[in-house]
């Protein structure tokens, strides 16, 4: 695999807000829970992998009203299932995404004289695992229409269809599906459908269970009202 160079414009993207902006550090880390299982006839300790937990940790720079990263943690303290996306990329079509329903965990504002007022936290899972996945979108539209057919992959027999939005700036009406088809889109079938939004925010997907023989996935919108928005929909097969 090619070296990717230097990390820039990684994006990080928590409910109906981008906070890319403001960070500069961040890592998502997944361990699995240490189970013993170790017998009377055993002659060293056994274990075995127990139950997968997820974290991310991240810090940047304060900053102070509407969609900064100070009130945006103080709005979400002690919520659950809160829509977490991260993408290592640059936040294009088909580029690799990572996503979980998170509660924060921590947020710690700190800083020394004469430096930046900086801050340190972290988010856990709640109800959802770490998914690793591609972007099908993330632009500004102000039509409805449809989004680039990527080939993403099948979903096996025992694996699931993770979906998630963030509406990151609207006027009017959105409403926006997950379809997949075969390769140049002839019959696209609809496999999420998304609540509509009027209101900045994010939504996570009930998962779609496989098997899904068709491996091309795309976004499709309906846009109303005269309005035009800015989001991100992502998707993963685990």
């Amino acid at each position: 695999m090619a070296d990717r160079g230097p990390l820039i414009n990684l994006k990080w993207w928590l409910g109906g807000y981008d906070l890319s902006g403001r960070f500069n550090t961040g890592g998502l880390v997944t361990t699995c829970e240490d189970q013993d299982a170790t017998a009377f006839i055993a002659n060293t300790r056994i274990g075995i992998p127990g139950l997968p937990k997820t974290r991310a940790e991240f810090g940047g720079f304060v900053g102070f009203g509407a969609g900064e990263p100070d009130d945006v943690f103080a709005a979400i303290q002690r919520l659950e299932d809160q829509v977490l996306s991260v993408s290592p990329q640059i936040g294009a079509e088909g580029d690799r995404v990572y996503a979980f329903l998170a509660a924060l965990a921590s947020y710690q504002p700190r800083g020394r004289v004469g430096e930046r007022f900086e801050f340190a936290g972290s988010a856990f899972a709640t109800g959802a695992p770490l998914i690793p996945g591609t972007l099908l979108h993330h632009a500004t539209r102000n039509a409805s229409g449809d989004g680039t057919a990527l080939q993403v992959g099948a979903v096996a027999s025992g694996q699931q269809l993770y979906a998630w939005l963030h509406v990151l700036a609207i006027t009017g009406t959105l409403d926006v599906l997950v379809q997949s088809d075969t390769s140049g889109f002839p019959s696209p079938t609809t496999r999420v459908t998304f609540a509509q939004a009027a209101a900045i925010g994010a939504q996570w997907a009930l998962p779609v269970a496989g098997p899904i023989t068709n491996d091309f996935w795309r976004a499709s919108w309906t846009l109303s009202g005269g309005g035009s928005a800015l989001f991100v929909v992502g998707i993963g097969i685990l």
